[in-house]
């Protein structure tokens, strides 16, 4: 019985990892969703029991399109530490969405067809990413034209 529990506690503690198992790409295109992103990262990490400088080290490698871009900018003491880089690359994404929509809803115009129902929904969905706290007054702002 004592040899089962010493073997159980060496498979334990000397845990192999699949190194297939590896995190998806993140682009920051603004349909990306970076949380749900994180989210999935996060779990890699976390069953590779990654610590803070090797996430930050891991994460480098799975950025393309705007975020490596957004990335290479970086000052280095962001690219080491996990969990700064992490907060800044919400910012990032967040930011990128909410520059998409505003120049989406700057240039939203209701087609000659369209139900006014259908131009609101969309005129809505575009004022909630760019500001869901906009005040009344700024929504009129891009109502008028």
């Amino acid at each position: 019985m004592t040899w089962l529990t010493n073997q159980s506690a060496c498979a334990t503690t000397n845990k192999q990892t699949d190194s297939r198992i590896r995190p998806r790409s993140f682009s920051g295109l603004p349909t990306k969703d970076v949380l749900a992103w994180l989210g999935h990262f996060d779990n890699v990490a976390s069953y590779h029991e990654w610590h803070d400088q090797r996430k930050a080290l891991e994460l480098r490698t799975v950025l393309e399109h705007v975020a490596i871009t957004w990335f290479i900018q970086q000052p280095e003491e962001i690219k080491l530490n996990g969990t700064y880089l992490r907060e800044q690359l919400i910012h990032f994404a967040n930011n990128n969405v909410t520059q998409i929509a505003l120049q989406q809803l700057n240039n939203l115009r209701q087609q000659a067809h369209e139900l006014v129902a259908l131009f609101a929904v969309k005129m809505k969905q575009l004022l909630v990413r760019v500001d869901p706290n906009m005040k009344e007054s700024m929504k009129l702002y891009f109502l008028l034209p």
